[in-house]
């Protein structure tokens, strides 16, 4: 089977783990996936569509194509799956974007099979729960799995980390006057920048930042101790696809995330992590933690065991694999009808 990809830009985080990851495993099920970035195509776009008749499904990977796209995709594809993993019919406060819910739900008309990232976002189409597959964001957990255990006792500090981009540092901005109160622990951002970041509301409490990079982020998030993702409860956040969290998990670190979407779902509360929904919870999940090393160990273990068995990229592949094949077989069937 030859599937062909038409996404954005290769360094999209939605691309890098629901496509780029998966790549090796769909080839050894003996699909050939050819990546096709929007960005290159420039104005010769509807000449690169042609592109499109030689494969057996189309995978528009988190792109809102224009009526015109549509069209000329849609006589030369066979099969078409759209897969998204946010809810772009918000903004970031969580309020509506009226155009951009049309032209969603244009694309899921237009699509033989969606595939989205949780189940938020797949009740926000009002399409039929038979053409929609909810494939999780998924994690290599070869790439990250867990650093050497260290002989770390409670009296060595702790190592709070947030990893991720600049335009979500409000959300750990509000975090900071409780992370003031924590005795013993350092905050460490890892991001494309925090100057955004009002530090005095940290007060005393030790900030180091390292500016992320693809190569580095596993090592990177290998040097927290305790991984955290605060959220606010709105339309927007709640289509968040956990992939930060997971990211934490994978590593086998303990972590304590805001109980909105699909947190609710990754996170067995005193399991496999920890839900903190309010300063105070934060506070109690943060020193709990911190002055527990066996207690961050095992939760840390739990995590990444249901990482394994729910999120990994194995677990991803098997799925895009049969929407693809459920998704060349619509077109065949629609061909002979």
């Amino acid at each position: 089977m030859d599937v062909l990809v038409l996404t954005s830009r290769p360094d999209k985080p939605s691309y890098r783990y629901r496509v780029e990851a998966l790549l090796p495993g769909l080839a050894d099920r003996g699909i050939n996936v050819r990546v096709l970035f929007t960005r290159d195509m420039g104005r010769w776009r509807f000449r690169r569509y042609l592109d499109c008749s030689g494969f057996d499904t189309v995978l528009i990977q988190k792109r809102i194509l224009r009526p015109l796209d549509r069209f000329l995709l849609r006589r030369v594809a066979r099969g078409v799956v759209f897969d998204f993993d946010d809810a772009v019919g918000f903004d970031s406060e969580g309020r509506p974007r009226p155009r951009m819910q049309k032209r969603l739900a244009a694309m899921a008309r237009f699509a033989d099979h969606i595939t989205c990232g949780n189940n938020y976002l797949a009740s926000l189409l009002g399409t039929s729960e038979k053409k929609v597959t909810v494939v999780p964001t998924s994690i290599d957990t070869d790439r990250f799995a867990p650093a050497k255990e260290t002989t770390a006792d409670s009296s060595t500090r702790v190592v709070v980390g947030w990893i991720g981009s600049r335009k979500n540092l409000s959300h750990l901005d509000e975090l900071l006057p409780v992370l003031a109160n924590i005795d013993g622990i350092v905050l460490k951002v890892v991001a494309d920048s925090a100057a955004s970041l009002n530090l005095d509301r940290l007060g005393e409490t030790p900030f180091e930042f390292e500016t992320w990079s693809a190569e580095n982020e596993v090592a990177q998030t290998a040097s927290f101790d305790i991984g955290i993702m605060p959220l606010p409860d709105n339309n927007f956040t709640r289509g968040k696809c956990g992939c930060k969290a997971l990211q934490c998990m994978a590593m086998g670190l303990p972590t304590i995330c805001s109980p909105v979407g699909m947190n609710c779902d990754l996170v067995q509360p005193g399991i496999n992590g920890l839900l903190a929904g309010s300063p105070g919870e934060w506070g109690r999940s943060l020193k709990q933690l911190v002055g527990d090393v066996a207690l961050r160990r095992q939760i840390g273990k739990q995590a990444r065991a249901h990482v394994l068995e729910h999120y990994s990229a194995a677990t991803a592949v098997e799925q895009m694999a049969a929407v693809f094949q459920e998704a060349a077989g619509s077109a065949r069937r629609s061909t002979a009808a």
